[in-house]
């Protein structure tokens, strides 16, 4: 399809949507939207800026973006730039989401301090927006089955500093009853994916070869689950990033079928943000009349995505509660439970971290530990509660590098507390700041190098703003010149998002 002409790519499209045709409003308009090019979009980090300072970075860059008039913070860009090139970034000041992909956390609506559990998470973009809506407090419980994806997840956890997120790696049909109760459930679940045709037009052949069928059962366990795990009173999300009414309005119907009144379909709707009502007949069958509260997103509707939501609110349990398992004893909870780890080695972690960088302990604010293998893990304050089933993969963010012969902070560290520092930190220029993203080996001039304390660790910044650790070793000469070898991780992958 991609190399098709496009009148070809015209025929194609007409043919994989045609069963769409019934229930979508104005049909050339969305076969023409889904010829376009898809706008990327971000969001503001208020954890570590402002939109509006955010925007005056990226105007530096030369960068025009345009609010959303639906998300505050966020911004469409245009459809040829490439916001995975820039240094905030990187810097975790804003993260990149496909504008729909927006909508599930917002109308769940998650409020600090909370207890959500995302039970499909990666890559992380949902568990990362509801993080930061809920201010680091509370406890999000980001899940899924596949640990490879979980890497981008935990990337994102360490750019942005999101102390309030555990992850686990369960399979979410099966989610134990030993994680307790959540207020807000989110299940944005593995579909046939129809909706990401703008940037990913392999979907058609796969909606040609009946892809919108394999999922199905999936999405209606997930569903069941997360209703169970949902506290009553509390709340679940259900979406999709696909147009087949099998994977969405009757998976709602299916739920509705099984547990009656013991949930109520709210109206799903943004204020600003174009969308339509959920469909209640489909091939002949007529589904429940409330599906119409839920929200269809079509791409020519908002120049976006293709998307589907259901919000959902469970007013009782339909059965008596199975009994909880007993608590399982897990390493994560023998380091969990432990007291403070080692308080005088942190002591005197801590105490390097003032000599270098004048970074006091107290900074961080209320905050516990725990300690991993390598790490010492900040976690937010004690509102965050861990699941006792499934062992948790990690929590919060590792913060010192505690098994070598001298503690250093991480990457994460330097970027939520390197605005604190007032010694050993060096500005590089952009061209410079690349390399060091790029893991290259920096020669530092004497003028540049003239206000560091010798060898040590550095913070590395660009316009005031921590982008991450390096190591400086001086020349011989003792006129403040010398290298920097970069410490930015691996993993981050600069220049790899698209």
């Amino acid at each position: 399809m991609t190399s098709a002409r496009p009148e070809g790519a015209i025929a194609s499209l007409e043919k994989a949507f045609a069963r769409y045709r019934p229930i979508v409003d104005g049909w050339d308009d969305f076969i023409a939207a889904l010829l376009r090019p898809l706008p990327p979009t971000i969001w503001t980090n208020t954890l570590r800026t402002t939109p509006a300072r955010l925007i005056e970075e990226l105007g530096e860059l030369g960068l025009d973006v345009e609010p959303l008039s639906w998300h505050p913070g966020a911004f469409r860009v245009r459809a040829e730039e490439k916001p995975g090139k820039h240094w905030p970034l990187v810097a975790g000041l804003y993260h990149i989401q496909e504008e729909v992909s927006l909508v599930p956390a917002r109308l769940l609506e998650p409020r600090p301090g909370e207890r959500v559990l995302d039970l499909c998470a990666c890559p992380g973009n949902k568990t990362a927006q509801m993080a930061v809506a809920m201010e680091n407090r509370g406890t999000i419980v980001a899940n899924d089955v596949d640990w490879g994806r979980m890497r981008a997840l935990r990337n994102s956890i360490e750019r942005l500093g999101l102390f309030n997120v555990v992850t686990t790696l369960s399979d979410g049909r099966r989610f134990p009853n030993e994680a307790g109760r959540f207020d807000r459930v989110i299940v944005d679940a593995p579909c046939s994916c129809e909706g990401t045709a703008r940037k990913s037009p392999d979907v058609v052949d796969e909606l040609l070869a009946g892809g919108y069928r394999r999922n199905v059962a999936l999405q209606k366990t997930l569903l069941k689950r997360a209703f169970r795990l949902c506290r009553p009173g509390g709340r679940i999300v259900y979406s999709t990033c696909t147009f087949a009414p099998e994977e969405n309005e009757l998976v709602v119907d299916s739920l509705l079928e099984d547990v009656g009144d013991a949930v109520e379909i709210l109206p799903a709707r943004i204020e600003g943000l174009a969308s339509s009502p959920g469909i209640t007949e489909w091939d002949g069958r007529k589904l429940a009349p409330e599906l119409e509260r839920t929200m269809r997103i079509w791409p020519h509707e908002n120049d976006s995505g293709g998307f589907y939501v259901a919000l959902l609110e469970k007013r009782r349990d339909d059965r008596a509660p199975r009994t909880e398992f007993p608590e399982r004893r897990s390493d994560f909870h023998e380091r969990w439970n432990a007291p403070d780890p080692d308080p005088a080695a942190l002591d005197r972690a801590w105490s390097a971290v003032e000599a270098r960088f004048g970074i006091p302990r107290g900074a961080l604010g209320p905050v516990r530990t725990f300690r991993g293998k390598r790490h010492i893990y900040y976690v937010s304050s004690e509102d965050l509660l861990p699941p006792a089933a499934p062992e948790p993969d990690a929590a919060g963010v590792a913060f010192l590098r505690v098994n070598l012969e001298y503690p250093r902070l991480t990457t994460a560290a330097a970027l939520h507390l390197g605005h604190l520092a007032d010694r050993n930190t060096l500005e590089l220029p952009l061209g410079l700041l690349e390399r060091y993203f790029r893991r290259e080996t920096i020669p530092i001039d004497a003028q540049r190098g003239s206000g560091l304390d010798g060898r040590g660790y550095v913070i590395v910044t660009h316009r005031d703003v921590p982008c991450g650790l390096g190591f400086f070793r001086p020349s011989d000469q003792g006129d403040g010149s010398g290298d920097l070898e970069s410490y930015f991780p691996k993993g981050w992958g600069w220049g790899l998002v698209p």
